[in-house]
C-alpha cells in the first residue's frame, strides 16, 4: 500500500492547486479547479496562458524555469511535457527564469565540497588505524 498525504495550496481566492505526495511521486499536483460565476472550471488554461511570455523568454534566451519553493528546475520542453500531465501546474508567480549554467555551478561547487570532505575524512580513518 502506498502513503499519500494531501496539502492544498490556495494561489488566490480562485485558484487551488493540491498536491497528492506518495512514497513513488513526490512531486504531483493535482487541479481542483476554481470557481467562476459558480460553476466548475480548469485551472489549467488560465495557468498556461500566464506562463506562455515566460516560456518565449525562455526559449529565446536559452533559460530554464526554476523554483524556488522546491528547488525545481525545468528546461522550457521539459515543463511543457509536465503540464501535458497535468503537473507542476504552478501559475507565473511561482516561477523564476534562470541561466541552467547557475545550477549546473551549484551542484559542482557541492560535488567538490563533498569530495573534499571525503579525502579528510577517509585521511582521518587512515591515521586511526596505523
Amino acid at each position: 500500500m502506498i502513503a499519500s498525504t494531501n496539502t492544498t495550496v490556495t494561489l488566490n481566492e480562485r485558484q487551488i492547486l493540491t498536491r497528492r505526495r506518495t512514497d513513488n511521486d513526490l512531486h504531483t499536483w493535482h487541479v481542483r479547479g476554481f470557481c467562476v460565476g459558480g460553476g466548475v472550471m480548469s485551472a489549467k488554461g488560465p495557468i498556461l496562458r500566464s506562463l506562455a511570455p515566460l516560456f518565449k523568454k525562455a526559449e529565446d534566451h536559452g533559460l530554464w524555469f526554476h523554483s524556488c519553493y522546491q528547488d525545481l528546475w525545468f528546461s522550457p520542453s521539459e515543463l511543457r511535457h509536465e503540464h501535458e500531465n497535468n503537473r507542476f501546474l504552478f501559475s507565473a508567480e511561482n516561477w523564476q527564469l534562470e541561466n541552467p549554467q547557475l545550477q549546473i555551478d551549484y551542484l559542482e561547487s557541492k560535488v567538490r565540497s563533498a569530495e573534499k570532505d571525503l579525502k579528510n575524512f577517509k585521511r582521518r580513518v587512515a591515521r586511526c588505524r596505523i
